[in-house]
């Protein structure tokens, strides 16, 4: 008949267990009455593990091995610890790269491929969410140029002079960059007919009076943030938003100022993009690229870039392909009038103390980014 079994006979089996293992390595001999060699009674308990015993010890082994394994290996998600994946994109070239190559490398090259960037927040709630909504949701906090501005330093295009308008919505807070490369599926998600087409309404997104297809690639994201609400429907002035960019590298072909606009806010940069909002109530982007003297253009440039207005935020994307050279330094402006430019009710700024100062350059290693993440 099998002995019967109790929890406390497996302890101190284990404990018989130690203690055998210390006589036998010259330690002291258990003596008479030791309770786990003998009973209340002074009988000698059996050396015999209950079959019970047996069995709670192998599924306990079995718990651990399993448990290791699983924390090394992770929960079914094909990773180790540590070491991340990229996220398999929706695209077909995307997927076929993913299932033949391993990470960090491009299958049909044997080049490394784009990193994989996590996305953290901004902080600012309105620009967290318009980002967010086509699958940015902010910075690279290692990637992201960031270039604040002082308050209430509005200029006009003279040196000097002080201008009528000091108006916030025209004051420069700050001016967020950041380099990212999209795929197909990002690109048909934000720039299709989807979630920021042309002419939408809420939140107001800007295209260039003749829109290029926003094309997979790298896109450099420059977000400014004024210290008021940009107007969208004012009927009192008119607003240029722009950015400019000296896009080739040549100073051959870059804006010098007329005098005595000295202060030109164009001034070194030959592609400007300007956001421009008349009392008619028409917004519109005008790309200009100079032409190799640095003249005007006889019309305006197709573009794919694209502006998203939504409360004191412009979020402006450009395909890097635009740029002859990458990358392309740039310098923020904000500008308003009466419609027509007119001295005694004007002003302004620009990003830094004034436009004489360098253009920044902006990031250059882009964030790999795919809807499918």
């Amino acid at each position: 008949m099998d002995q019967k079994w109790i929890p406390n006979d497996l302890a101190r089996w284990l404990r018989r267990r130690r203690k055998i293992r210390s006589v036998r390595a010259g330690g002291p001999a258990a003596s008479y009455g030791d309770p786990d060699f003998y009973d209340p009674d002074g009988d000698y308990i059996p050396d015999d593990l209950p079959r019970m015993g047996c069995l709670i010890i192998i599924i306990l082994l079995a718990i651990l091995i399993f448990g290791s394994c699983w924390a090394f290996f992770g929960d079914g998600d094909a990773e180790i610890i540590g070491s991340p994946l990229p996220p398999v994109s929706s695209s077909p070239s995307s997927a076929s790269s993913s299932s033949s190559s391993s990470a960090g490398s491009d299958s049909s090259a044997g080049t490394p491929a784009p990193p994989v960037t996590q996305r953290p927040l901004i902080g600012d709630a309105a620009l967290d969410e318009l980002l967010d909504a086509i699958g940015l949701g902010g910075l690279d906090q290692e990637a992201q140029s960031e270039i604040k501005d002082g308050l209430q330093d509005l200029i006009d295009s003279l040196r000097g002079v002080i201008p009528p308008y000091q108006g916030r919505d025209v004051d420069i807070v700050r001016a967020l960059a950041f380099l990212v490369e999209v795929d197909e599926p990002f690109q048909v998600n934000a720039f299709g007919n989807t979630v920021y087409p042309c002419s939408d309404a809420n939140p107001l997104v800007v295209c260039a009076n003749e829109v290029l297809e926003m094309e997979a690639g790298e896109l450099l994201v420059i977000a400014v943030q004024m210290d008021d609400d940009v107007p969208t429907a004012s009927t009192e002035r008119s607003y240029v938003y722009s950015i400019v960019f000296d896009s080739d590298g040549d100073a051959a072909n870059d804006w010098v100022f007329n005098l005595p606009f000295d202060w030109d806010y164009f001034q070194g940069a030959d592609l400007w993009f300007q956001a421009t909002y008349n009392t008619g109530g028409l917004w519109f982007v005008d790309v200009t690229q100079l032409t190799a003297d640095g003249s005007f253009p006889a019309s305006s440039t197709a573009s794919a870039v694209r502006v998203v207005v939504d409360g004191p935020w412009m979020v402006w994307f450009f395909p890097t392909s635009e740029f002859a050279v990458y990358p392309a330094p740039f310098r923020v402006t904000a500008f308003a009038h009466d419609g027509f430019f007119s001295e005694s009710s004007r002003g302004g700024d620009v990003m830094g103390a004034d436009p004489t100062e360098p253009l920044t350059v902006p990031p250059t290693s882009p964030a790999f980014i795919s809807i499918a993440e």
